[in-house]
């Protein structure tokens, strides 16, 4: 969900007003309306939210009035708002984006935390009153409300089984792992699985509408995961392990796919930063090395689980159909 709207005052024909050409103390006072249900009985609730401050002038008698908001201008009905992008348990917060109309108002563009929605909260409503000189200049009746569908998007990862490879080592292993947002060219802002924090252009490589990313280590047990995008969203993924054969068998064809998609990531995001193409295929080169050095360990983690002369057929019918990736050393119909 991305709530971004923009502020703007207007005056509204001939009426008493505080509003002068001096300057006067003006609050903004933003409510939120939550709705779980939006037909008859409707089911909303109002929460206190945020107070904006600044000061507020017609710039000529009779003129357009401006608001100048001030240097440190939020204060929250809930003091832990106030903590920074995560909440109390380090999850990444919701955020509303205000833009500011330069014709009504001087200060920059807000980036405001929302609080916890519940899981049924279907529609969010922000409505706002104008305070002026701590008289009530325009009550929230009077003015536009910003309304956002609280809309359920889903973060498509894959594979979502992990392929567990027998090595002792649990940082050396070649998962890798598609993200992406069905129709929405998303980019990303924090990657996190587990307690670990991964790090754009090293642990994970962004492409348009998609992000490829590998765990610090190999996932022994189900890993939970977040993604936060740049426009505020959150969204909460698990990977699991595989067990079975054709669970294996499908985790390693799509590892394999996107291992050379996140080599080619790299190499485009190296040229972008203004390396040569030689040197921008050698980074996809060598990240492509790294990612399939061990494959032979990968395949022998596979026919571990073989228990009959039935899985070794389906295993080799599989096997023969994954998608060859080669890295300028090996022979070219050795399979990947």
């Amino acid at each position: 969900m991305v709530v971004r709207g923009t502020l703007r005052l207007s005056a509204e024909g001939p009426r008493k007003t505080l509003v002068t050409t001096d300057p006067q103390p003006a609050t903004l006072i933003f409510r939120l309306a939550l709705l779980k249900k939006l037909r008859p009985p409707e089911q909303r609730t109002e929460q206190a939210w945020l107070q904006l401050t600044g000061t507020l002038k017609l710039q000529q008698p009779d003129s357009e009035p401006l608001f100048v908001v001030d240097q440190d201008p939020m204060t929250f009905d809930d003091p832990t708002l106030e903590d920074g992008e995560t909440d109390g348990e380090g999850r990444p917060r919701r955020f509303v984006f205000f833009d500011f109309d330069r014709a009504s108002f001087e200060g920059t563009p807000l980036k405001v935390p929302l609080p916890e929605l519940e899981d049924d909260v279907r529609h969010l409503e922000v409505v706002v009153a104008l305070q002026v000189a701590g008289a009530t200049e325009s009550p929230a009746a009077c003015n536009d409300v910003l309304d956002k569908p609280v809309a359920v998007q889903v973060l498509d990862v894959s594979p979502v089984l992990a392929l567990d490879t027998p090595v002792d080592d649990e940082t050396e292993h070649n998962l890798v792992f598609r993200a992406m947002i069905p129709g929405d060219p998303f980019e990303v802002e924090k990657l996190r699985l587990g307690g670990d924090e991964l790090v754009d252009g090293e642990t994970f490589f962004q492409a348009p509408g998609r992000v490829f990313f590998r765990p610090p280590a190999k996932p022994t047990a189900p890993l939970k995961g977040i993604l936060q995008t740049t426009d505020g969203r959150v969204f909460d993924f698990e990977l699991g392990v595989a067990q079975t054969l054709r669970e294996r068998m499908n985790s390693l064809s799509a590892q394999l796919e996107h291992a050379t998609a996140m080599a080619d990531a790299a190499a485009a995001e190296a040229a972008a930063q203004g390396s040569s193409a030689d040197d921008a295929n050698l980074v996809r080169d060598r990240l492509l090395s790294e990612l399939f050095s061990r494959k032979v360990r990968l395949l022998d983690s596979i026919e571990r689980t073989l228990k009959s002369d039935h899985d070794f057929s389906a295993f080799y019918r599989r096997a023969a159909a994954l998608p060859t990736v080669l890295d300028g050393q090996e022979n070219p119909d050795e399979l990947a």
